[in-house]
């Protein structure tokens, strides 16, 4: 079963950060930069979702 939300369109969505994932690997190296450097690049409108912590 699919999890919830993860369908949704709307900001800071995943569909949305496929996109900006695409748009970003446009300019950047993004799979071979380091996740926390891919996260920065990120827009504010992921802001904690897509955060990590610890």
């Amino acid at each position: 079963m699919p999890t919830r939300g993860a369908g949704a369109k709307g900001s800071g969505s995943p569909r949305r950060l496929a996109l900006i994932a695409n748009q970003l690997s446009l300019t950047y190296d993004i799979h071979a930069m380091p996740v926390d450097r891919f996260l920065k690049l990120l827009p504010d409108e992921f802001g904690g979702r897509w955060r990590l912590s610890g």
